[in-house]
């Protein structure tokens, strides 16, 4: 089964702008959030961090460029 969920830590570094990082690719919901517990209890998150969990097209994955994007209030 191909992973259809990543666990991702989210940093705000701007109201309008953050940095994705992937942590770890499960394949189900439930493992994901199991790991998310687990690398909490590793990790020191600051408050402007968050982890969650998010679901994979892999269909759509494929025609994704892979490079940082902002948000912008512009958009």
């Amino acid at each position: 089964m191909p992973y259809e969920w990543m666990l991702i830590l989210v940093t705000a570094v701007a109201p309008t702008e953050y940095n994705v990082v992937a942590l770890l690719p499960t394949e189900t919901i439930e493992q994901c959030y199991e790991q998310s517990v687990q690398v909490d209890v590793d990790i020191e998150r600051k408050d402007n961090q968050e982890m969650l969990c998010i679901k994979l097209n892999q269909m759509h994955l494929q025609e994704i460029a892979y490079e940082p994007l902002s948000a912008s209030p512009d958009l």
